[in-house]
């Protein structure tokens, strides 16, 4: 039901942080099992937070075609996903020691899967990032407060990210090596942008028939897809 836009951007907005606790737990939970101190993880993930919450604005910023304001608007979407991507390993490559990097990553991939699960259901309470009109789909308001049939587009992806947290923690309870699930973390997400890009229903910066979200997520389930293959290669050669 349409209640308002001051009303569903605040339910989105404390369904957010209701993601990135859930995620913080899990992530938490799985590096201290791999061994390493409550103390040093309450320390760096802080600091990951706090590059994923800088880099997702100023991916806002770019995302509303140079408008600064977007920066202290969460309401404001486009971009920042890739933004807090981007925030989120700057922050963890300069904060994670090289011995424990990749156990960190292991663990935080799987915490940003099931934040992204979460947080997608906010989505249905956001009328901004919606599906495409679809007649077999959900009733689901547009900007403007009309609803329409459309493509439930929130609950595919947050069912999307939902499989692959459990398929990442069982990879990071049976792999030799560290990074592997980290890896198949960024083919999922970006595979997750490419597809599902064709069926949103929002508005986008397009590059011909592509949105730039889908073209950026190629390029991320490219480099996943790179990296497994060197992660192979190496282990057959050790």
């Amino acid at each position: 039901v349409w209640r308002g836009r001051d009303s569903v951007n605040t339910a989105y907005v404390w369904l957010l942080l209701g993601a990135l606790g859930a995620g913080g737990l899990v992530a938490g939970g799985m590096a201290l099992q791999a061994g390493l101190s409550a103390r040093y993880l309450s320390r760096l993930f802080a600091g990951v937070l706090v590059g994923m919450a800088v880099g997702a604005r100023l991916g806002a910023v770019l995302g509303a075609g140079g408008e600064w304001r977007a920066f202290l608007r969460p309401d404001w979407m486009m971009g920042s996903a890739h933004g807090a991507l981007i925030g989120a390993l700057v922050a963890w490559w300069f904060a994670a020691p090289g011995r424990d990097r990749w156990k960190i990553a292991d663990a935080l991939a799987s915490g940003a899967s099931v934040a992204l699960a979460v947080g997608w259901l906010g989505m249905l309470l956001h009328p901004v990032v919606y599906g495409s009109l679809w007649r077999g789909g959900m009733l689901l308001p547009d900007a403007a407060g009309i609803e329409s049939a459309r493509f439930p587009l929130a609950l595919v992806a947050s069912a999307w990210y939902a499989i692959v947290a459990l398929l990442l923690v069982g990879i990071w309870r049976v792999q030799r090596h560290s990074g592997f699930a980290a890896w198949v973390w960024l083919v999922a997400f970006g595979a997750q942008h490419a597809l599902l890009g064709f069926v949103r229903g929002d508005a986008g910066v397009w590059i011909g028939m592509w949105r730039v979200e889908q073209v950026i997520g190629v390029v991320e389930a490219g480099a996943g897809l790179l990296m497994l293959a060197v992660w192979r290669w190496r282990l057959q050669r050790h």
